[in-house]
């Protein structure tokens, strides 16, 4: 039987955006990565700054002083030779296995479209249908660009990344800067869920049970976890967020105008 991801190698590698900062979860995401996604061979790349990360199964691109998070990526994908990028961040862990069969559909169905950019974790979804893999993601949407376990056209991410931005300055300018591109979808199903393990540098209480639960090789030592207080006000900013998915798009901007000046 021939791999899933064989006639992929060529156009698609994982990218993990991260810096020298960070390093301590890479073990634990890479711990979980292949735990949970043990069957991919797609070429898979780390973004560091001047650390390597010491396994058979990673590049590491290093790629100098810490400047921005979007500067560190851009720098990064220029040294990548696939066309299409699946992008992922060393703090969003995986708990749960990936069906490798319906992540090669919709990477395969993402090359065969030529289109701009395909979001594997579907938050928020796509607001008009397209087919019965994806619907599209409409220009003036809130987050049309995400961070977070999607596919990419590598030159199209780097056109959009501005170096003086941070990952969440981007998912918001970002998504304003795309309205000239088309091509942008989502899943109708969730195909890569991940967690959001570290908040503010510091670990979420629940996230490191669950790592620690999965067997993940973990060292708190370095990273400071949250104490009852911090994760009371993440878990609200949380609900804020779910109730914003929840609204008409039209309403979605007046309400966080509206909380954010509050």
């Amino acid at each position: 039987m021939v791999h899933q991801f064989m006639d992929l190698s060529k156009s698609v590698a994982v990218v993990v955006a991260s810096c020298d900062r960070y390093s301590d979860l890479w073990d634990p995401f890479f711990y979980l990565l292949w735990k949970y996604w043990p069957d991919s061979d797609l070429e898979t790349y780390l973004v560091t700054n001047y650390g390597t990360f010491e396994s058979s199964r990673v590049t590491s691109l290093p790629v100098g002083r810490d400047v921005t998070w979007s500067a560190n990526l851009r720098g990064a994908l220029e040294l990548v030779a696939e066309p299409y990028i699946l992008l992922l961040l060393e703090d969003l862990l995986l708990f749960r296995p990936i069906d490798s069969e319906q992540v090669a559909d919709a990477l395969r169905w993402l090359v065969r479209t030529e289109g701009h950019c395909l979001k594997l974790n579907p938050v928020p979804p796509p607001d008009r249908s397209w087919d019965e893999t994806a619907g599209l993601a409409s220009p003036g949407v809130p987050y049309r660009v995400s961070t977070v376990a999607t596919v990419w056209r590598r030159r199209t991410l780097i056109e959009l990344l501005d170096p003086n931005e941070n990952a969440w300055e981007f998912e918001i300018e970002g998504s304003a800067r795309s309205a000239e591109y088309p091509g942008f979808y989502a899943c109708h199903r969730p195909h890569f869920q991940v967690t959001n393990a570290v908040v503010c540098g510091k670990w979420r209480r629940s996230a490191l049970r669950a790592a620690l639960s999965a067997g993940a090789p973990v060292g708190t030592a370095d990273r400071p976890v949250m104490n009852t207080l911090e994760s009371a006000a993440y878990g609200l900013a949380l609900l804020r967020y779910r109730i914003l998915q929840s609204m008409p798009p039209r309403l979605r901007s007046p309400m966080r105008a509206l909380w954010r000046d509050s």
